[in-house]
């Protein structure tokens, strides 16, 4: 490693380690504009503030920054802090900024866009416009482009959704940890408020705190709770997960195939050993 190299990870690094002891915290919130998007991670997150910028000013028919299209020529790879990679080191966090369809699609489309830029830029439209709205956009870009069809994660990504997912979270709650009545009283309420239309996140975090790990929480010196949240994504009727691209070992198959047919969007299963909870927040069928 060259001089220059060393001084420039040893300079980046201590700027990082000086803003996390003065316990700076930059969040943005709602539409920003261009010189806002680009300031978003804040002056030493590790982010490349041209390409933010790129990504803010970008107008439909312009080529897409290309810095996105083949990550990371631009943005440096920064040392790991605490064992977790630098933000703004992986292309998937910048993509994971961009709202605009338009820009999302150029990138999609764009014959030099990398296996991890179509990958990303094929979750981020999933999660602004569901999966129908991508099969749907797939399938017009195919008829009217279909050369665009030879490259392989284009051509995987069409495959992959002719399946049905279901867009699911799921808790869990062992058994040894709680009495039967107090864990049925708070799976219920879970399951009441679920189907009252009261948000996961909100309905989640209720019951949790009625659940406290008590041991844990004092030993590890934040609170804790038995409450366990298993599993968070897009998953079809075999299991596989369409954000990993695995199977999901943490699930019961036979919980997941029932997902397809009952229409309930919350249902309650029960394992030797388990208490299950699945809220399904979409159902996308073939």
């Amino acid at each position: 490693m060259h001089s220059w190299q060393s001084a420039s990870i040893f300079i980046s690094c201590s700027l990082i380690l000086c803003l996390m002891a003065t316990g700076c915290a930059m969040q943005s919130k709602g539409e920003a504009t261009t010189s806002e998007f680009a300031q978003q991670a804040g002056p030493f997150g590790g982010f490349d503030q041209q390409l933010l910028n790129e990504i803010a000013s970008w107008k439909e028919g312009n080529p897409p920054p290309r810095k996105l299209l083949q990550f990371p020529f631009g943005p440096p790879e920064f040392p790991p802090i605490c064992g977790m990679r630098a933000p703004g080191s992986a292309v998937e966090d910048y993509i994971a900024r961009i709202n605009d369809d338009e820009l999302l699609k150029a990138l999609l489309f764009d014959i030099h866009a990398d296996t991890d830029c179509v990958r990303w830029v094929c979750y981020r439209l999933i999660e602004l416009r569901g999966v129908k709205a991508v099969r749907d956009m797939l399938a017009d870009r195919r008829k009217s482009h279909p050369a665009d069809f030879q490259q392989k994660e284009l051509a995987t990504l069409v495959q992959l959704l002719a399946s049905p997912y279901a867009r699911i979270r799921v808790a869990s709650l062992n058994k040894k940890d709680v009495s039967k009545d107090a864990g049925e009283k708070v799976l219920e309420g879970l399951r009441a408020d679920l189907s009252a239309g009261i948000a996961w996140g909100t309905a989640y975090g209720k019951a949790s705190d009625l659940l406290p790990d008590e041991a844990r929480t004092r030993k590890e010196g934040h609170r804790i709770t038995l409450l366990c949240y298993q599993y968070d994504g897009l998953v079809s009727p075999t299991g596989f997960d369409l954000w990993t691209r695995f199977i999901c070992d943490r699930l019961d198959p036979e919980h997941i195939r029932k997902l397809f047919e009952v229409k309930d969007h919350v249902q309650r299963h029960e394992t030797a050993t388990t208490y299950w909870i699945y809220f399904v927040e979409a159902v996308y069928g073939h």
